[in-house]
């Protein structure tokens, strides 16, 4: 069984190896050792919580539109998906901040963040204000927000909470597809604004 713990993953296995030679060093108070990987696991099972994995996947060519793709949209980083996998909650929402933030600092050219929810399987209602905080926290940076692939009970607490209705039915997609072409839209719509701007300045000199 130790063995097979470390073959399935790594942390389980020290958790297993821990509390079987903290057993036999408490002996005969065996209830002790057990006791103590019982914490041991709790501790470990928080700090999975906490810092639940949080991945940047690189933008399949399909999800693109043809234009998108021909203008480097695929590496250029105008358009990040974020896929956070767990559950989002009171816990976790202060590393999801970290991680964000730390995305902004490396990409300044970041015009629209996709939330990919494929993968979140909980939320509670730290989670939700947190959701809330940052769409309007990137919308007044300029940046987009954009929500796919979001569970379907997931998405009833969003509706329920009227989350959905508050920051725009339009920034919700269960295709990807169809977030992507959402987010290239937004693209072609703040490089067109640029170009006006910069039209109308030398007009004027």
């Amino acid at each position: 069984p130790l063995v097979h713990a470390w073959q399935t993953n790594r942390h389980d296995g020290v958790v297993a190896m821990v509390t079987f030679i903290f057993t036999l060093a408490m002996a005969p108070e065996l209830e002790m050792g057990i006791l103590f990987g019982m914490l041991l696991s709790l501790m470990l099972l928080l700090f999975r919580v906490m810092q639940p994995r949080i991945v940047f996947p690189s933008h399949p060519e399909n999800l693109l539109p043809a234009e998108a793709v021909a203008s480097g949209a695929l590496d250029d980083q105008r358009i990040v998906r974020l896929r956070f996998d767990g559950s989002l909650m009171f816990a976790n929402v202060a590393f999801f901040d970290e991680q964000v933030q730390e995305l902004l600092v490396s990409t300044p050219q970041l015009r629209v963040l996709i939330i990919d929810g494929v993968a979140i399987t909980d939320l509670d209602a730290s989670g939700e204000m947190f959701l809330r905080e940052i769409f309007k926290r990137l919308n007044e940076a300029g940046i987009s927000v954009l929500f796919t692939r979001i569970k379907r009970p997931i998405m009833e607490i969003i509706k329920r909470t009227h989350l959905q209705d508050d920051v725009g039915k339009e920034h919700f997609h269960r295709n990807p597809v169809k977030a992507f072409e959402r987010a290239w839209e937004l693209v072609l719509a703040e490089l067109i604004e640029e170009l006006e701007e910069e039209r109308e300045e030398r007009e004027s000199e």
